[in-house]
């Protein structure tokens, strides 16, 4: 299983996991369009936070 990185918009807070291998993401949001994108791994205090529990 691949790890995943967090980034998150600076100006809509959207936030989205890419796959650890892909190269540094950067440029304007793409669910908004307008702001720069920052990567918040390390500012997440645990990655299940983004998963849902299995039944």
């Amino acid at each position: 299983m691949l790890g995943l990185r967090y980034v998150a918009c600076d100006d809509c807070d959207t936030v989205w996991a890419v796959p650890a291998a892909d190269p540094a993401v950067s440029g304007p949001c793409p669910d908004c369009g307008g702001g720069s994108v920052t990567e918040v791994t390390d500012r997440l205090g645990d990655a299940s936070y983004f998963l849902a529990e299995r039944e």
